[in-house]
């Protein structure tokens, strides 16, 4: 149950504190128009820990301020199906490693942590991005 609640934490945590751009999408909605409640440009940290309560909020089905097994099941089980959704593009079910690496090939990364546009991430840029 540890690793199941650790794994569930970590992709609630990335849906937190994904990077927020344009680039990434919920719905119809960009991750940095879900996290800026109030309209005003500016994510705050009061803004993410409202929706840090609301995912968790919604992930605790009984309401009873902890995530069963069952209900931490659930939500990987939810976001396993939106994953392989999203990249399995030839739609047979399975995900294969030239589906993922033409969806997730690091691009994404490299976009977001690539400061100086080199197309590589040095130590100095990944160590930016932490502070």
């Amino acid at each position: 149950m540890n690793k199941i609640a650790i794994v569930t934490l970590a992709i609630m945590a990335a849906l937190t504190f994904l990077p927020a751009s344009a680039q990434h999408l919920r719905g119809d909605r960009t991750v940095f128009s879900v996290l800026d409640t109030n309209g005003d440009g500016m994510i705050t940290k009061a803004e993410i820990q409202t929706y840090g309560t609301a995912r968790f909020a919604n992930i605790d089905i009984d309401g009873n301020g902890s995530l069963s097994r069952d209900e931490l099941m659930l939500t990987i089980t939810k976001w396993s199906n939106s994953l392989l959704k999203r990249l399995d593009t030839n739609g047979n079910g399975a995900v294969e490693q030239a589906e993922m690496q033409a969806r997730l090939g690091g691009q994404r990364m490299i976009k977001f942590l690539d400061k100086n546009k080199d197309g590589m991430i040095s130590r100095k840029e990944l160590d930016a991005s932490n502070e």
